[in-house]
């Protein structure tokens, strides 16, 4: 399946373009966990704070319409923004049903948005009309790799045929150039140019990922929006992609590339050890909201949010031991009835409120996405005074913030 498959056709087929890797085997078996992947000691990362971002996202929101249930319409994000920079990868974490797919799904076009602005190199996407909007995609400024590569690629279809596809809708090239384009492709993501003759069942699970990946970068597309990419692959070929990808990003494509146009990345992932190699920032969403945004090894080492902490808290391959544990990040079962449930709440509160143990009245009140420092907002009341009440019981905890709160209204 790609991004065709989930529009009418002949509509644009969004076929991912190519880009390089490694092979399959030969690097061990790593622990599926393992955060130290693709990074060399002293690799550049991200491009530096002050490049004009390539995606800037500001203010969106999503709703469907509801099953069932008084209100007719269902907000799935509500006012997300954040940047990405030429070179940079930006991991989007968040339990299931935070919204990181509808997010990737809504920057590519593919749910309907109801306000903000999506502005990729200066084009705002979602003042485009539907066929302007095509003609957008097929230019192959966003690029998507889907989580499933078994059914990303067409079974009937060999690699080769797979990652052209994109080329042939397009009209881009003759047979010989798309030819090139594919081989080259391929070479990028570390496979052997025969794999093009291959059927998709006839090669491994990494292999199919990375002509996935070929898919995606065989146009050099600006922006590459990764959901989930190793989640259904082992230990071994999990690292292998991850290495891929950060190879990708700090490799412009083409010898006469300049830095600002290095690929940029969002990668989804419920596997915060899989970003923490890779990434350079993180954004943090929670039932539809940013509840934090900041750079990656800042937030993983302390983070500034309770929810954030609690993700981490949760992961055994990257929290702290010295850190808070889950149970500390966790308003106890006994006291859940205190606060109003989610649906007795006001609805602006804080989306967290009715979990969080350090909630106090101040947060039935939605709080703003704020710099906390320099590059790094968090959206807390209580940020960073929080931390002080995690030796308390929760009642203590409340008492010790609501009147942090006061003294600060004073």
């Amino acid at each position: 399946m790609n991004l065709a498959d989930l529009e009418a056709r002949p509509a644009d087929s969004a076929v991912p373009p190519a880009t390089p890797a490694t092979g399959d085997r030969g690097r061990g078996r790593g622990r599926t966990d393992d955060p130290a992947v693709a990074v060399e000691p002293g690799a550049a990362r991200g491009p530096a704070s002050d490049t004009e971002p390539l995606l800037s996202v500001r203010g969106l929101t999503v709703s469907f319409r509801a099953r069932s249930g008084p209100s007719r319409r269902t907000t799935v994000l509500r006012d997300v923004s954040l940047d990405v920079r030429p070179g940079e990868i930006v991991g989007v974490i968040g339990e299931t049903g935070s919204g990181k797919t509808t997010l990737a799904r809504a920057i590519v076009g593919l749910a309907p948005s109801d306000a903000g602005v999506i502005d990729v190199d200066g084009t705002d996407i979602r003042r485009l009309r539907r066929r302007a909007r095509r003609g957008f995609r097929r230019g192959g400024a966003i690029r998507f790799v889907f989580q499933d590569p078994l059914r990303a690629l067409d079974p009937d279809l060999t690699v080769g045929r797979s990652v052209a596809e994109g080329l042939t809708v397009a009209g881009r090239g003759t047979r010989d150039e798309q030819q090139a384009a594919v081989a080259d492709a391929l070479h990028r993501v570390g496979l052997d140019p025969a794999v093009a003759d291959r059927l998709p069942g006839a090669i491994s699970g990494g292999q199919r990922q990375r002509a996935s990946i070929a898919r995606a970068i065989v146009d050099n597309p600006r922006l590459l929006i990764c959901d989930e990419p190793v989640s259904a692959l082992d230990g071994s070929n999990r690292n292998l992609i991850l290495r891929l990808l950060d190879t990708l990003r700090r490799t412009p494509a083409g010898a006469d590339s300049a830095e600002r146009d290095r690929l940029g990345m969002i990668i989804i992932s419920h596997d915060l050890s899989s970003l923490a190699g890779i990434a350079d920032r993180v954004v943090v969403l929670y039932r539809g909201r940013v509840v934090e945004d900041g750079p990656i090894a800042e937030v993983f080492s302390r983070p500034r949010h309770p929810y954030t902490a609690l993700l981490i808290a949760s992961a055994p391959s990257i929290r702290d031991e010295h850190g808070p544990s889950p149970a500390q990040l966790r308003r106890p079962a006994d006291q859940l009835a205190d606060r109003p449930g989610e649906r007795g709440r006001p609805a602006d509160a804080c989306v967290f409120a009715h979990r969080c143990p350090f909630a106090t009245e101040a947060c039935d009140h939605t709080p703003a996405l704020e710099p906390a420092v320099p590059g790094w907002t968090v959206a807390c009341h209580h940020e960073p005074t929080w931390r002080s009440a995690l030796s308390t019981n929760p009642a203590e905890a409340a008492a010790t913030l609501t009147e942090g709160v006061n003294n600060d209204a004073r």
